[in-house]
């Protein structure tokens, strides 16, 4: 079993049936999203840039005349994403991979994968990382919403800028990654295997310095309707970490040291309760 409490780590729990009896699951997340607010279940940054890429795709697809719902289409290309990765890698196991028992091996080799069938219900998940990433989206300012469901989430140009950082240097067929996807997810025979297209989507490969500096800073600055103490508490957790990879802690850390950066008592405790949530978790 894995569990990742506060900022940066997986949210996956182990035992899911008796966890959801008694909400220790929901308690752990409720609690890192207090400590680390606007995070999600987001871990590594290309499950955002994924879940943005579907957003942007789908605005594409809409300019043309073509309603494609958002959230079919991040889910498609995050499946496309998983299966190139997995075929690159001899279908090896990677935490940041999801689908491995689920895809086939082989598929559509004369026509190439097919967004009719990366779309299509029960190809893929049930519980893609688009679920957990969207929810970042919009306090991070990558994008916004009416009502933080993921089909009526419109990307920023903070959003199209991370995109453009993260893709830029990948344009198969001498066009944006956008674009591309958006050809796919029309039908036109484009190709979606190329090496091109791994390096941009492989959740397997991290993304470029330039995306990850924009990244760092949409999580120090936040998103335009987020609160200043959602936005302290990200910055101060931030701030710990960095100080805690410039300076490796010589001797084991504790919970019993609160450390400087987290300079909000309401702040430390909640952060305290979270990881006795996941020490309870762990347990059942």
């Amino acid at each position: 079993m894995q569990l990742f409490c506060g900022i940066l780590g997986p949210d996956t729990v182990g035992s899911s049936r008796r966890l959801r009896s008694l909400g220790i699951a929901g308690a752990v997340r409720r609690f890192n999203e207090l400590s680390v607010p606007g995070l999600g279940g987001v871990w590594f940054g290309k499950q955002l840039m994924l879940a943005l890429l579907g957003v942007r795709v789908s605005e594409l697809q809409a300019v043309e005349g073509h309603a494609v719902a958002k959230m079919e289409c991040a889910n498609a290309i995050e499946a496309l994403a998983c299966w190139l990765a997995y075929r690159d890698t001899g279908w090896a196991s990677d935490p940041r991979l999801r689908g491995r028992n689920k895809f086939p091996r082989e598929h559509d080799l004369k026509q190439g994968p097919l967004y009719s069938r990366f779309r299509s219900r029960g190809f893929y998940v049930t519980q893609p990382m688009r679920m957990a990433a969207g929810s970042a989206l919009v306090p991070l300012g990558f994008a916004t919403s009416s009502n933080r469901r993921f089909n009526t989430l419109q990307s920023t140009a903070e959003g199209r800028a991370f995109l453009d950082a993260a893709l830029g240097e990948c344009r198969p067929s001498n066009r944006s990654m956008a674009e591309h996807l958006s050809q796919w997810v029309q039908g036109s025979p484009v190709n979606v295997t190329t090496g091109t297209v791994v390096r941009g989507l492989s959740p397997c490969l991290a993304l470029p310095g330039d995306a990850l500096g924009h990244l760092e800073g949409r999580l120090r600055a936040g998103g335009a309707n987020e609160t200043l103490e959602a936005k302290s508490r990200r910055r101060a957790a931030l701030a710990w970490v960095d100080r805690l990879r410039r300076v490796p802690p010589v001797v084991p850390l504790t919970w019993l040291d609160r450390p400087p950066e987290i300079q909000d008592d309401r702040h430390w405790k909640t952060s305290k309760r979270a990881r006795a949530c996941g020490l309870l978790a762990m347990r059942h």
